[in-house]
């Protein structure tokens, strides 16, 4: 048996590991388990199919976590529950709920009991911020970001209960851990994946560095510190690193040299994040290594090869795997829209990234005769984020919407334009809307750059829709979020419905965002005075409205006031009972029509690009 395996058996067990379910706490809990049975996991779902392993969320179940503990009194304690590491992950106050304020809380438990030996701790690199070159556990902690001030106030925290009631608790400080079970959202995977194609995807700066140490080293480095452990360290941090700095560039060439290719990469200032910077960045591990004689023994390359072949091993990414899915797919339909896509790309990219929505972009091509294609999938081939649809003749944007929502995985969709008249920059704000409970999120154009005619007739248009169906309708258009609750079955329909009438028919908690929609950004409208009558025709047929009846009930009543009167002349009688009889009938077969099961509307997708099974 290797030293690695003796370590573990020298654990004080029972073990718990909270986070089970994560990238850290996966791996530390399957190393451990492979020597131990005494060892028992913590998560919100049990994915792995564990045997020892406690369900529930801490957060909301304390009570629940604190009996857990009462009966299974484990000796050794792992703590990887950590929000805000994510990009999606930007609610502060969820931040200290869970990085701050829970390990206090369970600190407060477990200094009442008498069980614990160790307690570990996990933080993070991040939190020396702006002082990150050979950054050393006595460094002044400088954090650049809400996740890292709450880690730091974590560390602190951990070095007052330490002191103060005399916890058996350690504090190290990973650095950049990749390898088996990471999220496909991150620098190494998004490397290797696109690297299996022999490409890369967009970096944002040669020099931009990291200090990357392979899962099992860090993991291995836990179980040093857990079972050497003694009050003399008790309460510091440790940090869990290579002391290498390896740029970005660098890495680029490692991967391309063990996949067999070479390309020149391109470089995007707008991937840079804003805590990132140009300085070498990289850890000292001296204390570690003289503390726990530990040290990292996975060179970068070899990390590389091994996190590729787990890669092929398990069909990475899954996708059943919820920590790969989308919070969003961001929908657009593309006609004649060559100059704008580029643009529209750049925008949607910066705009999310810097909200951390983590999502993925489906351009449809809705039959356009430019090179909209062509521009679709040269993004692709660059961002494994994009999926492309072509439709094999122009459709409409309707279908365009429902072409996407087919193959949509977010939790929720976006819906909107190809010519930048929906503003990116207000997605995000879409998202906090739905965040906040509501199904259904519109954005109100509550003004507009165009002509004055056209805007009092497009008033005019939203004042019938508002008329004839009995309640008000926004200057809402197609852009607009969608949960999943509800997209997923429209995504069912045979029939491309007019989505923004329907939207409002569905009912759930809806709500409305305003925005200035701005003009065109390139290339001329494809608006038209037939396809704008068209579109005004169609509204109306898709409005649940009781307008039909009411001419019948109107006209009845003529009657009957007209025969008991006798004060209307027969001519005239006959004249207003056709006219109103007349509209009656065009209504109700409007109706009728509107409410009868529509046929399957043939549109057809000719190709696409960057799915599942496709090209």
């Amino acid at each position: 048996m290797n030293m690695k395996h003796e370590i573990i058996k020298k654990i004080k067990g029972p073990i718990l590991i909270l986070g089970a379910n994560g990238f850290i706490g996966s791996n530390l809990n399957s190393l451990i388990r492979s020597e131990r049975h005494d060892c028992w996991g913590m998560g919100r779902e049990n994915k792995f199919a564990l045997d020892n392993f406690f369900t529930g969320n801490v957060l909301e179940d304390f009570d629940g976590l604190k009996r857990f503990i009462q009966k299974l009194r484990p000796q050794t304690i792992f703590n990887c529950i950590s929000y805000g590491n994510r990009p999606q992950q930007i609610d502060q106050v969820k931040m200290m709920d869970t990085n701050v304020l829970f390990p206090q809380k369970l600190l407060n438990f477990l200094k009442e009991e008498s069980f614990l030996s160790c307690f570990v701790q996990l933080g993070s690199s991040s939190e020396y911020g702006e002082a990150t070159q050979n950054a050393e556990e006595t460094e002044t902690l400088l954090p650049n970001s809400p996740y890292a001030l709450s880690k730091k106030l974590c560390y602190q925290s951990m070095k007052y209960y330490a002191q103060a009631y005399d916890l058996p608790i350690l504090y190290p400080r990973l650095f950049s851990v990749y390898g088996p079970g990471e999220d496909e959202y991150r620098l190494m995977p998004q490397l290797l994946l696109r690297a299996q194609d022999k490409k890369l995807p967009a970096l944002a700066s040669p020099q931009i560095s990291r200090d990357f140490v392979y899962i099992e080293d860090a993991c291995t480095a836990l179980i040093h510190m857990s079972t050497e452990f003694n009050k003399d360290i008790s309460g510091e941090a440790f940090n869990i690193c290579s002391g290498q700095a390896t740029t970005l560039a660098e890495l680029a060439e490692l991967v391309q040299t063990e996949f067999g290719f070479q390309q020149s990469i391109v470089w995007d200032q707008n991937q840079k994040r804003s805590w990132d910077h140009q300085r070498p960045w990289f850890g000292n591990p001296q204390k570690t290594i003289a503390q726990f004689s530990w040290r990292p023994s996975t060179p970068l390359l070899e990390g590389i090869r091994k996190s590729r072949q787990w890669m092929q091993d398990n069909s990475f990414p899954s996708r059943s795997s919820t920590s790969t899915t989308p919070e969003i797919s961001i929908i657009v339909a593309v006609y004649k829209d060559e100059g704008n896509i580029e643009e529209l790309y750049r925008r949607i990219v910066q705009e999310q990234e810097k909200a951390g929505i983590l999502f993925e972009l489906i351009l449809v091509d809705d039959g356009s005769p430019d090179q909209s294609w062509e521009t679709i999938q040269k993004l692709a081939q660059q961002d494994s984020r994009i999926k492309g649809v072509r439709h094999s003749n122009n459709f409409g944007s309707q279908a365009a919407f429902l072409s996407g929502m087919k193959i949509a995985r977010g939790q929720a969709v976006v819906l909107m334009d190809g010519d930048l008249q929906d503003p990116p920059q207000v997605i995000p704000l879409f998202v906090k809307k739905w965040k906040e409970g509501f199904a259904v999120v519109a954005g109100d154009r509550t003004s507009r750059e165009e002509f004055f005619f056209i805007t009092f007739l497009r008033n005019l248009f939203y004042r019938c829709l508002t008329f004839f169906g009995f309640r008000h309708f926004p200057h809402a258009g197609d852009f607009s979020l969608i949960d999943k609750i509800l997209y997923k079955k429209l995504a069912t329909l045979q029939y491309p419905y007019f989505w923004r009438t329907l939207r409002r028919e569905l009912g759930f908690k809806q709500a409305l965002v305003s925005y200035h929609r701005p003009a065109r950004y390139r290339g001329k409208t494809n608006n038209s005075w037939g396809s704008n009558l068209y579109w005004f025709a169609w509204g109306l047929q898709s409005i649940d409205s009781k307008i039909p009846e009411y001419f019948f009930l109107l006209s009845s009543f003529i009657s009957i006031i007209s025969l008991a009167t006798r004060e209307i002349s027969l001519p005239i009688f006959f004249l207003i009972e056709l006219s109103c009889f007349q509209l009656w009938w065009l209504l109700r077969l409007s109706y009728r029509l509107m409410r009868k099961e529509r046929q399957p509307f043939p549109f057809v997708v000719e190709s696409t690009c960057n799915i599942e099974g496709k090209d």
